[in-house]
């Protein structure tokens, strides 16, 4: 199993939107270039180990199709 993610982006750096979708959030994020500001994506699944909640960037069968709507 794929171990958990600690931080996507540096801290001070926040998405410039998200779309939650129940267990699974994409994030949008500006960032700078030599040529101007770009975007990027990231996909994470929140899941519960025990009484923790954790984030993945491992998906399921059930959750392929919700990813591909999402992006």
């Amino acid at each position: 199993m794929e171990e958990p993610m600690s931080s996507e982006k540096p801290k001070g750096n926040t998405p410039v939107h998200e779309i939650p979708d129940g267990a699974i959030k994409l994030s949008i994020w500006k960032n700078k270039g030599e040529h101007g500001a770009f975007y990027s994506v990231t996909c994470r699944r929140r899941y519960k180990d025990g009484d923790e909640w954790k984030d993945t960037n491992s998906y399921g069968e059930d959750d392929v199709l919700l990813v591909s709507k999402l992006f």
